[in-house]
């Protein structure tokens, strides 16, 4: 989905199959690490594409879908991932893409909201402090940092897959119909202490 032949690729497949979309969940992500004076701009554009035009695309062609699966009662609905590293300026000092990427996603998210509220579509994101995932796995082979980590989020762990099955189950589900333009932390705390963790 990083390209826009990719994306309608997958739209014309799923237009094969379905005559309307009920969720969209904009989850395709990566991230790159560098200093500010090695950061390649090649990898700068392919996190950005990615992570913000990709979710733009797909949420762009795939709109008669999501109207087709809407009504009043029982929005669409829409959830992008975006992360405290969005939020927070310390998540981002060695992955500068992907931080930005992620402000981003906040603001397309709103932006989103407000357009497609009067088509019953509701759109909000999910900003995701610690998980364990590819992007952490070197701190949690670093036993040291990663227990120094848990310590320092107020909850005192790292989230588990059940945190983001439970909050996007509520966002999807009947609980979730009015609520729209989110930008719901799920970090155990972290954004209360405006943690660094990097």
């Amino acid at each position: 989905v990083s390209t826009e032949a990719g994306i309608l690729d997958l739209v014309a497949a799923l237009k094969e199959r379905e005559n309307a979309l009920h969720i969209l969940v904009n989850n395709a992500g990566k991230a790159w690490g560098a200093t500010l004076e090695t950061y390649p701009e090649e990898q700068f554009d392919q996190v950005m594409a990615l992570n913000v035009k990709s979710a733009f695309l797909l949420t762009r062609h795939l709109l008669g879908l999501l109207e087709a699966g809407a009504s009043f009662e029982d929005p669409a609905r829409i959830v992008n991932t975006g992360s405290i590293a969005g939020i927070l300026t310390g998540s981002a000092v060695t992955v500068y893409a992907y931080g930005v990427s992620k402000a981003a996603i906040h603001q397309l998210t709103r932006l989103l909201a407000d357009e497609l509220a009067g088509r019953h579509i509701t759109v909000n994101a999910i900003a995701p402090g610690r998980f364990p995932s590819r992007m952490t796995a070197y701190i949690i082979e670093d036993k040291e940092r990663y227990e120094m980590e848990k310590r320092a989020i107020p909850l005192g762990r790292y989230g588990r897959e059940e945190d983001v099955q439970g909050l996007s189950i509520c966002l999807c589900s009947k609980a979730g119909s009015y609520m729209t333009g989110n930008i719901i932390p799920l970090d155990g705390g972290a954004l209360i202490k405006g943690l660094n963790l990097d």
